[in-house]
């Protein structure tokens, strides 16, 4: 009886966070799509930060190519850095810059790795609607909706709510427990195979 007096509030919920949760899986959906190519995206977007002329011969060391990256911006510390891994493309370095009097800024610098010049930058997490940024803004629409501490724990708490969701959502679903089991039975004659 309880159970079946709060059917209506379950239902209510049920509607209304089915829509604004759908809106929110569709932007998961979309973002993650292309971040799933992230590299791949990035590379047409951003050829100037991306690629290189492939050059013969061994490659800069990376020691030349990190302390070229620091003399462009100086304070930069490398935190990553991923190699070049075909002859056209850039070193990728991912770090923090120590700026005076504004503290500290993510920064990724891009190096040729034939000859450790630095041929682009930018700002990480940066909110500008330039091409060279697109990426890193369709990542973090995906993991935190652009709002930072705050956003993955709206997010975490839009995931709860959608586990809520699916628990009142079950009886909903079987309204009444006994009838549900009832369709899982397949009828048949004693000693039949098809007796349950």
């Amino acid at each position: 009886p309880l159970l079946m007096r709060a059917r209506p509030a379950f239902r209510f919920w049920h509607r209304w966070f089915g829509i604004l949760g759908g809106a929110w899986l569709i932007l998961l959906a979309i973002t993650g799509c292309a971040i799933a190519w992230y590299d791949e995206l990035d590379g047409l977007l951003n050829p100037d930060l991306r690629y290189v002329e492939a050059r013969s011969g061994a490659p800069a060391p990376i020691d030349r190519v990190v302390a070229n990256a620091q003399e462009a911006f100086p304070g930069f510390t490398p935190g990553n850095i991923l190699l070049s891994q075909a002859p056209d493309r850039t070193h990728w370095l991912i770090g923090r810059q120590a700026v005076a009097n504004e503290g500290v800024r993510p920064l990724q610098v891009f190096v040729d790795p034939g000859t450790a010049k630095v041929t682009g930058w930018r700002e990480s997490g940066a909110i500008r609607l330039q091409r060279h940024y697109i990426p890193d803004l369709l990542y973090g629409l995906h993991t935190d909706l652009l709002l930072g501490r705050t956003g993955i724990l709206i997010v975490g708490f839009l995931a709860l709510a959608w586990l809520l969701d699916h628990i009142l959502s079950l009886p909903l679903a079987f309204p009444r427990l006994r009838g549900a089991l009832a369709a899982f039975r397949i009828g048949g004659h004693s000693g039949s195979l098809r007796q349950l």
